[in-house]
């Protein structure tokens, strides 16, 4: 889960970057 956790909260920073 942590791995599923860690993608998340990448993607996210990601579509906030954005």
């Amino acid at each position: 889960m942590e791995a599923s956790v860690t993608c998340t909260i990448t993607v996210c920073s990601w579509m906030i970057s954005r």
